[in-house]
């Protein structure tokens, strides 16, 4: 894993515009997010990460980092708020398409949810449910959907 995170350095500083070199610093983030000794400490490779984004500025594979990214903050358990603006950003770029843009639609969904960004959540939800009617979070989804009219309920 060491070499191929040389690998991918050493191809993103000979050719920063490739979309190969782009590729790379996105795997070269996963690397150092979840493989690689060092940086140890979660918000140390988290912030390592993070650095990368401002090289990768092909929008499918910044969308694809900033999913890296919120995903992270998520498994590591950092900054809720700051996974839902990096998946925010990664919706914003657009271009999923079938259980990745399921997955991503209900993770914001759930992290607006317990945000009490009803409004929001609403919508995400209400845009996997449009999709996704035979996926088995459908009932979660719906609970979801019943505690927040329970919410404006009581208001």
């Amino acid at each position: 894993f060491p070499r191929a995170a040389a690998y991918y350095r050493q191809l993103a500083d000979a050719q920063p515009d490739s979309a190969w070199a782009q590729l790379g610093l996105v795997k070269l983030a996963l690397l150092t997010l979840h493989v690689l000794p060092e940086p140890a400490a979660p918000v140390d490779r988290l912030a390592a990460a993070e650095a990368l984004l401002a090289r990768v500025v092909e929008p499918v594979l910044r969308r694809d980092l900033l999913i890296v990214l919120g995903r992270a903050r998520l498994f590591y358990e950092l900054d809720p708020e700051r996974a839902r603006a990096d998946l925010l950003a990664a919706d914003a770029i657009g271009g999923l398409t079938g259980l990745a843009e399921a997955d991503l639609a209900l993770q914001i969904g759930e992290l607006s949810f317990r945000a009490g960004d009803d409004e929001r959540a609403e919508r995400y939800f209400g845009r996997f449910l449009q999709s996704n009617d035979a996926d088995p979070r459908v009932y979660a989804v719906e609970q979801r959907l019943a505690a927040i009219a329970a919410r404006k309920g009581a208001r």
